[in-house]
C-alpha cells in the first residue's frame, strides 16, 4: 500500500467584500474544494499545507487580480458588481440569458418537427431552430467578450479578502479529510 494518496480537502471560505462604489462592507460564504496528496497515516498537516496554498492563491487572485474562483455577490446596499467580479458575471449572464433561448429553441423545435406529418415542413421548422440557435450562440459570444458591467465612476479598485475555516486555531483539530482510499467501500 503506498504511503501517500491524494485526497480532497474542503473548506468554507468567508469573503468579505468593501463596496467600491458605496463602501458598504459585506460577507458571504463559500465552499471551496481542491485534490493534494498527503500521507495515509497522518493527513491533516498535508492538508493544512495544501489549503494555505490555495488560500492564498486565492486571496492574490493567482498573483494576476483574476478572482474568477470566487462567487460574485451585488452590493446588497447599492447593487454594484465589484470590478474584480466582471469576469465572472460575464460568464453567469451569457449563461442565464443565451442558454435558456437555445434549449427552447432546440426543445420546442424539436418537438414542433416531430409531431409534424410533412417532413419538408418538419425540415423547415429544425432548420429554422438551427438558426435560432447559431444566432443565440453568436449574441452570447459577443455578449461575453464586449459586455463590461457598468462603472458608474468608480476609480479605486478593492480586492476582497478570504478567511478559511480552517484557519482558526480551534478548527485544526475539526478538520477532517475525505476522499482516502480508505473511506470508500470496496477499495482496501
Amino acid at each position: 500500500m503506498p504511503d501517500i494518496v491524494e485526497a480532497t480537502i474542503r473548506d468554507v471560505g468567508t469573503i468579505h467584500v468593501t463596496c467600491e462604489r458605496c463602501g458598504h462592507e459585506y460577507e458571504y460564504d463559500q465552499i471551496f474544494l481542491g485534490k493534494t496528496e498527503v500521507r495515509r497515516i497522518d493527513p491533516r498537516p498535508d492538508s493544512i499545507k495544501a489549503l494555505k496554498v490555495m488560500a492564498e492563491q486565492i486571496r492574490s487572485g493567482f498573483g494576476k487580480g483574476d478572482y474568477r474562483r470566487l462567487e460574485w455577490h451585488r452590493c446588497p446596499e447599492c447593487g454594484f458588481t465589484q470590478s474584480w467580479m466582471a469576469k465572472r458575471t460575464r460568464k453567469s449572464l451569457t449563461m442565464r440569458i443565451f442558454f435558456p433561448i437555445i434549449l427552447v429553441a432546440l426543445l420546442a423545435g424539436s418537438i414542433m418537427a416531430m409531431f409534424q406529418s410533412d417532413a419538408m415542413i418538419g425540415g423547415q421548422i429544425l432548420r429554422t431552430a438551427f438558426y435560432v440557435v447559431g444566432g443565440a450562440l453568436v449574441a452570447g459570444s459577443l455578449f461575453w467578450l464586449f459586455y463590461r458591467p457598468p462603472r458608474h465612476g468608480v476609480e479605486r479598485i478593492i480586492p476582497p479578502t478570504l478567511t478559511f475555516s480552517s484557519e482558526s486555531p480551534e478548527a485544526l483539530n475539526e478538520m477532517i479529510v475525505g476522499n482516502l482510499p480508505d473511506d470508500r467501500p470496496g477499495e482496501r
